[in-house]
C-alpha cells in the first residue's frame, strides 16, 4: 500500500502507526519516502519503520544530485 498525504497530517500518521503516539517526533520532508511494515493495520502502534528516505538521498541514488 502507498500514502500520499501533506503535513503535518501524514508525520501523525506515521508517529501513531510506529509508536503509537502522535507526537512522536518523525520527520518525513517533503517529497520524501518511508516504508512501514505492518501485518494488520489500525490507529495505533501497529507499524515497523524499515526505512526514512529525505529527498536529497533519492535525488543521490537517481544520480540528480
Amino acid at each position: 500500500m502507498v500514502l500520499i498525504g501533506h503535513q503535518p497530517s501524514l508525520n501523525t500518521l506515521i508517529s501513531m502507526l510506529i509508536s503509537g503516539d502522535p507526537t512522536l517526533s518523525i520527520t518525513l520532508k517533503k517529497g520524501g519516502l518511508c516504508r512501514l511494515c505492518s501485518d494488520h493495520l489500525r490507529y495505533d502502534r501497529c507499524a515497523t519503520l524499515e526505512w526514512l528516505l529525505y529527498p536529497s538521498q533519492i535525488y543521490s541514488q537517481a544520480g540528480l544530485d
